[in-house]
């Protein structure tokens, strides 16, 4: 049935185990996401910082 390439007899495999993993505290996170609004930007916009300041009605970003 390799017909179609379904079976074309590679081997392939992948870690089934975690690594060493340490989650981020609460805090840690919502620092990371603050930097990620404040910094995200499609070409030279910074997309979020617009959208505030358009919202509150001042024209600084």
């Amino acid at each position: 049935m390799n017909a179609f390439g379904w079976d074309s007899g590679k081997i392939y495999s992948s870690e089934v185990l975690p690594g060493e993993f340490q989650e981020d505290s609460a805090s840690t996170l919502q620092q990371k996401f603050y930097s990620f609004v404040q910094n995200f930007r499609l070409g030279n916009d910074y997309v979020y910082r617009w959208t505030q300041t358009k919202q509150m009605g001042s024209s600084v970003g």
